[in-house]
């Protein structure tokens, strides 16, 4: 990280591909193990973390100063937007946390790493992000930082980047011919 001595510039590493959920504590925790000197930042969406968020244990054992940055949409928002992108609005399935009555659920994820001994924040407001992040990334111990973030269109987006070979259904001709036109471009 540019300004912290003995590291020359950030690094950025990503599971790639499909982006597979659950990869971010583990690949804390490696980037950690692997550059001790270096601050490790891990950013996940609340389903990702939610994933392997028992390995904070092994953060608070090894007492790694490992930062997790939860972004809590209270959802699997990037399933539910390549759900919208491939099959339509009305092909929506198993993306919000709601109970039965259909009230918004989420864990308290600053709470939760409190009781595996770490620092843990909640964050609302995004003026108070970058001081909570400094906070923590200052205490020179294991740490989350939870913020809670919009769940709703427009604010969450429904554009997705890059190629996803997923199959458009016939249904949707429109995306099925975009969907043919990409991949007849593809280049493996």
């Amino acid at each position: 990280m540019a300004g912290v001595r003995g590291v020359s510039a950030p690094d950025h590493i990503t599971s790639g591909g499909f982006s597979a959920m659950g990869f971010t504590v583990p690949g804390a925790i490696g980037a950690k193990l692997a550059a001790p000197k270096a601050p490790v930042l891990g950013i996940a969406g609340d389903g990702d973390f939610m994933q392997t968020m028992q390995e904070m244990a092994v953060v608070a054992q090894m007492d790694l100063p490992v930062l997790f940055v939860v972004l809590n949409n209270c959802g699997f928002r990037s399933i539910m937007n390549l759900q919208y992108n491939a099959f339509g609005k009305k092909r929506l399935i198993g993306t919000y946390f709601e109970k039965k009555d259909g009230s918004v659920y989420s864990a308290d994820f600053a709470a939760c790493a409190k009781a595996f001994g770490l620092n843990g924040a909640r964050v609302e407001d995004p003026d108070h992000i970058g001081p909570a992040v400094k906070k923590a990334l200052a205490s020179g111990r294991p740490s989350l930082v939870e913020v809670m973030t919009a769940r709703e269109w427009p604010h969450t987006g429904v554009s997705k980047s890059g190629w996803w070979d997923v199959p458009i259904p016939t249904y949707l001709p429109n995306t099925r011919k975009d969907y043919e036109k990409g991949r007849a471009e593809e280049k493996l």
